[in-house]
């Protein structure tokens, strides 16, 4: 990091990144549990295994891509810029789950179909 030159600089560049990440281990599991409430731990510990699973490929890959962008185009800057722009298209991608009473409704209509 350009900014943080000494020891006591990336010490609190370190404490302050693990501060704000800190939740985004947990909090995913959180909201599963509280929008499958009635679906087995089981059930809602498979969903978050999934959800880790789609997140691995960006963790394993994503430092190399950023690399090989800034080794075409002389920086960091076009790297950043993509990695923005697709965070931008998972957050809209939010958009398109259903509210937790559609999602009730929704179970309670798959509990109560007859089996065929």
């Amino acid at each position: 990091w350009p900014l943080s030159v000494t020891a006591p600089q990336i010490y609190l560049e370190a404490f302050l990144f693990g501060y704000f990440q800190g939740p985004s281990s947990s909090l995913p599991i959180i909201i599963l549990a509280d929008a499958f409430a009635c679906s087995s731990p089981e059930h809602i510990l498979v969903l978050n295994g999934m959800i880790n699973m789609c997140k691995f490929p960006g963790y394993l890959l994503g430092s190399a891509i950023a690399s090989n962008i800034a080794q075409k185009f002389g920086g960091y800057g076009n790297a950043s810029a993509l990695s923005g722009i697709i965070e931008l298209l998972g957050a809209s991608m939010l958009l398109m789950i259903p509210t937790p009473e559609e999602q009730q409704r929704r179970l309670v209509e798959k509990k109560n179909r007859p089996d065929k």
